[in-house]
């Protein structure tokens, strides 16, 4: 127990850490298929802008906790955000969460719901009978909790319980989100890691249960001295390196994507964003997603928009206004909505 006492807690943390993802992450996906992959979506329009995930950026906003738990700050408690997007064929995605802070643990905690709903189906036997309709939904319920350490480090935790319900068969599980960030304020700089969806199923749709998919991933973001400019880098599914998925049916035929090089195996797991600041309270981003364009790219046609994403975001003290649009696919984007409620300041 001395020796315990003598180590510093960051030390610990990290070693918490490994023991976690070593116990967490046997048997887990590392590519191909996986179950609950709706834990992949953006719930927010400044994660749908930056491609869809970011590990650090030097901006408040608590839904980035989604993202990454050691982004979440002491200066968005007290804050309610809801957002809603419009995805393809009638999906729609529903996310709420509120920020608090816990004094004697010295921490800032994040209550959150996710919420995805495929609209209504029509259900049909083998010979194509229709026998019923029924909805389809996965939602998942977190709450997150971060702390500071020696003013530049953050680290957080995420748990969350999964769920999903698809007319009789129903699935649910626990996963948690492990993460980490250094910032530099002096430098405008900021670095993190984040270890994704570690957990396991608590039933099965069927007679296996299935895998979750875990996503390790790191981030840099930097603003500019002399400009209203933040460069930001992600790089995911670092827990394996060739993420390309080779259809030999289809390669056989066209012949698209045999072609990927070492090159182009590394850039699929990058992710580019670009942020302008013109004043302190709007702010455009832009993104690029390759892993997104490869992925739904279509032979012999042109998908230069697919991969895009791109918003805005407009605060005052007392709301904050975000709007995300995202390509994935080269002619339509699908939207996404924010808003977000400081209620510190709502009632002055």
């Amino acid at each position: 127990m001395k020796i315990l006492k003598k180590i510093p807690n960051s030390l610990l943390f990290i070693f918490t850490l490994l023991q976690s993802v070593n116990t967490l992450i046997y048997g887990q996906n590392i590519g191909g298929a996986a179950t609950y992959n709706f834990l992949n979506l953006p719930n927010s329009p400044l994660q749908t802008a930056l491609g869809g995930t970011v590990v650090a950026l030097l901006q408040a906003d608590a839904n980035l906790a989604n993202s990454n738990p050691a982004l979440l700050q002491a200066k968005d408690v007290n804050k309610l955000n809801t957002n809603i997007a419009v995805l393809y064929g009638g999906a729609t995605m529903l996310n709420a969460n509120y920020t608090t802070t816990n004094k004697p643990l010295q921490a800032t905690i994040n209550t959150g719901i996710n919420y995805l709903t495929y609209g209504t189906t029509t259900a049909t036997d083998a010979a194509g009978n229709i026998l019923n309709t029924f909805t389809a939904k996965d939602y998942s319920i977190q709450v997150a909790i971060a702390k500071t350490y020696l003013q530049r480090w953050q680290y957080g935790i995420t748990t969350k319980l999964i769920g999903s319900n698809y007319n009789q068969y129903n699935s649910y599980a626990l996963a948690f989100d492990v993460g980490a960030t250094y910032t530099d304020t002096t430098n405008e700089l900021q670095c993190g890691v984040v270890f994704k969806n570690m957990g396991f199923q608590l039933n099965k749709y069927a007679t296996n249960k299935e895998q979750l998919p875990l996503n390790f991933q790191l981030g840099i973001s930097k603003k500019l001295a002399n400009a209203p400019l933040q460069f930001i880098f992600t790089a995911t599914n670092l827990q394996q390196f060739d993420i390309a998925y080779n259809d030999t049916d289809f390669n056989t035929s066209i012949d698209v994507n045999s072609k990927i090089n070492t090159v182009q195996k590394i850039f699929l797991h990058t992710l580019f964003g670009l942020q302008v600041l013109p004043t302190k309270n709007v702010a455009i981003t832009i993104a690029y997603n390759y892993l997104r364009q490869k992925e739904l790219k279509l032979y012999n046609i042109s998908n230069k928009l697919t991969g895009l994403s791109f918003g805005a975001t407009l605060h005052n003290k007392k709301y904050t206004f975000n709007l995300a649009k995202a390509f994935y696919t080269n002619n339509k984007a699908y939207t996404q909505l924010g808003l977000g409620i400081n209620f510190n300041e709502l009632h002055k």
